[in-house]
């Protein structure tokens, strides 16, 4: 995960729940200190994150709410999704996921 955050309210956040991220720069010079080459980075875009995770989702919690009430564990993993959700709707342009194409250094390409 890398961040470019602006609110410090949103940075607050997402480092009590995901305390070991960085921003692309410092993941890509961390992947150049270990050997690799960065070869490229994309940031996952927000329509993967609704219609592909968040909307179904959604859509599962609802289903499983009536049973969460006879369930605490279930109850909490709800209330827990739903503040991710509310994170990402609210700060979801300041972080994201990035993925980093890598060569080990001295590989050579084709």
């Amino acid at each position: 995960m890398a961040h470019r955050l602006a609110s410090g309210r949103g940075r607050r956040l997402l480092a009590r729940g995901l305390p070991a991220h960085g921003t692309t720069a410092s993941n890509s010079a961390t992947a150049r200190e270990a050997g690799f080459e960065v070869l490229d980075t994309f940031v996952l875009p927000a329509p993967a994150w609704w219609d592909e995770y968040y909307h179904p989702l959604e859509a599962r919690m609802a289903s499983l709410r009536e049973r969460s009430r006879g369930d605490a564990d279930l109850a909490t993993a709800i209330v827990e999704t739903e503040r991710e959700i509310d994170l990402y709707t609210r700060y979801g342009t300041s972080y994201g996921y990035v993925f980093y194409l890598l060569r080990a250094q001295g590989q050579g390409g084709s």
